[in-house]
């Protein structure tokens, strides 16, 4: 099989549990575990297939490495588990290296989209935004107790990370189909 066809194959079977993962993150904020589980198994076993243990290994480096990226963020409370798993679960399916492009291009999407919302709002929301973000970095600084941070969280509505990971780590993989069909 060729690297093209498994990059068709991949998005076949495994990029329809990426949608339904994108449309559980719009609809209720959710990325249920089920879906994330089957991103990873599926890509690990696809890779595995397409490359034996070395395609294997290099899909499970992609988990690794797609989880690790969002490992800081996690902690300090900035993105909720089911995005730092969908992000593992995306590298498995991208694949390393390819991982480092999937979602990095799904965070800067997530924050061009975050700065166009916050500059279309009344100054006034901008500045409870800004005021969040602050208390948030006074709070990792000087207390893990994050009572009263979570409580100014609690009224700020929540971005669909997963839906940004999503279409970086699809469009990664169309990328590649669209650089291995030029080249060849």
């Amino acid at each position: 099989m060729s690297e093209f066809q498994f990059g068709v194959l991949t998005l076949a079977v495994v990029g329809p549990f990426v949608l339904a993962a994108m449309i559980s993150d719009i609809r209720a904020r959710r990325l249920p575990n089920v879906l994330t589980v089957a991103i990873a198994a599926l890509s690990l076993l696809l890779h595995l297939i397409h490359g034996g243990w070395a395609g294997l290994g290099w899909a499970a480096l992609g988990l690794v490495v797609g989880f690790a990226l969002l490992l800081p963020f996690y902690v300090v409370r900035m993105f909720p588990a089911g995005d730092l798993k969908l992000a593992g679960a995306l590298g498995a399916m991208m694949g390393y290296p390819h991982v480092w492009y999937g979602i990095a291009a799904g965070v800067v999407l997530a924050g061009v989209y975050s700065l166009i919302v916050m500059l279309k709002q009344p100054a006034e929301v901008t500045k409870q935004r800004w005021s969040l973000v602050m208390a948030k970095m006074i709070a990792m600084k000087t207390t893990t107790d994050f009572a009263s941070v979570e409580s100014l969280e609690a009224s700020q509505k929540k971005l669909a990370y997963g839906v940004f990971l999503g279409i970086g780590a699809l469009g990664t993989i169309i990328y590649q189909l669209i650089d291995l069909r030029w080249a060849g």
